[in-house]
This record gives structure tokens, sequence and C-alpha cells, in this order.
């Protein structure tokens, strides 16, 4: 697997679930900085080898504060999925809500409600197809 296939994950995986990330890490004793670290080389477009540092990194404080599960893509094993399972990749007919940046693969079925926002870039989630 790529780093720019296991960074896509990863934080689509993160963003998703930054407030949980943001208080199992605050318990855990170390804060919020790995977390932060990981949102600031998205958010520079550091190179995907310097993000995946970052990860490994936050999932590491992860693992420590006592989350048994870590981020999918970023340790020894691939745990989460990778896309969206269901969908034909070759006719992209699906609305779905996506990463603004386009930079995670994150995706939300659209619903009534407003948007969920992006975690890293605090902007909602663009409408796109898969």
């Amino acid at each position: 697997m790529t780093d720019a296939v296991r960074v896509r994950a990863a934080l689509a995986y993160l963003c998703e679930r930054a407030s949980q990330i943001r208080r199992t890490l605050q318990t855990g004793g170390d804060g919020g900085a790995p977390l932060e670290a990981v949102f600031a080389s998205v958010r520079s477009h550091a190179d995907d080898s310097v993000v995946l540092a970052a990860l490994e990194n936050l999932e590491e404080a992860l693992l420590m504060a006592g989350d048994a599960l870590g981020l999918p893509g970023v340790g020894e094993g691939v745990r989460g999925p990778l896309g969206a399972a269901g969908t034909d990749s070759r006719q992209a007919r699906e609305r779905v809500l996506v990463c603004p940046q386009k930079v995670c693969g994150r995706f939300e079925w659209p619903s009534p409600d407003p948007p969920p926002r992006c975690e890293v870039f605090d902007r909602d989630l663009a409408r796109d197809r898969l």
C-alpha cells in the first residue's frame, strides 16, 4: 500500500473522529499536540511521508492512551475501509459529501442536516460524486 493511500485512509478516519480522538489524548495525558501536528502537516501541504510520520506519532500516542485500534492504515495492519463499499468507481453516480480539499478519503452520505465539518480545514464537507 502506498503512502498516499495510507495517508488518505487515516485522514478520513481522523477527520470523522477528531473530537473523540482529542478526548482520548487528553484523558491519556498526551494532550492534543500529536493531533494538531497532523493537522498542521496537512494544512501546509507537506509531502505524504511527512504527514505519515505525524500520523504514526499520533497513533503511538493513541495506543499509549489506551485506544486499542489506533489509526486505520497507519500501523502494522490495515484497520478500516479504504473506499465506499458497494459502489462502482467506474461509474461515479452516487452523490456524497467529501473532503473539501480532497486530501483524504472521508465521505458521508448526504442528509437533510447541515453537512459535517472537516476537522483539518474547518470547512463543510463538499458535495461530489463517488
